[in-house]
């Protein structure tokens, strides 16, 4: 649905709004009801989690170009705009 931008959903946001979360919110209690487990709430989702992060050492390794962190975990606010070439 994002790729082909239909209910709201596009790639540009994919970490803010997907089909993913929505579905899950829907449709799995744990998420939806806030379950908790030993007095803590350990099911929790957030949109971005349809990303999985990027390991640290991945990013710290590349010192050839700069890895962002996908939106949503740590260091994601250290990311820089892809550079732009001209064909």
């Amino acid at each position: 649905m994002a790729e082909k931008g239909l209910n709201g959903y596009s790639l540009s946001n994919i970490s803010e709004k997907n089909y993913y979360y929505d579905r899950m919110m829907r449709y799995n209690n744990f998420f939806r009801e806030k379950i908790n487990h030993n007095g803590i709430n350990t099911y929790t989702i957030k949109p971005y989690h349809i990303l999985w992060p990027v390991p640290e050492n991945a990013i710290a390794s590349n010192s050839r170009g700069r890895i962002n962190q996908n939106l949503g975990y740590p260091g994601a606010d250290q990311n820089v705009p892809a550079l732009e070439v001209e064909q």
